[in-house]
């Protein structure tokens, strides 16, 4: 399996859901709610 490095800076959302196999909504929702810590989000 090939290695994928990411650049510095931020991951769009659908890229980390189609990392962990997930909906965009899940990410979105486990970040928010703190229970997946890779990132920051903030609700609207």
């Amino acid at each position: 399996m090939e290695e994928i490095i990411f650049e510095s800076g931020s991951v769009p959302v659908i890229v980390a859901a189609r990392v962990y196999g997930k909906d965009a909504s899940w990410i979105r929702a486990g970040i928010i709610s703190g229970w997946l810590p890779i990132g920051k989000a903030t609700r609207t």
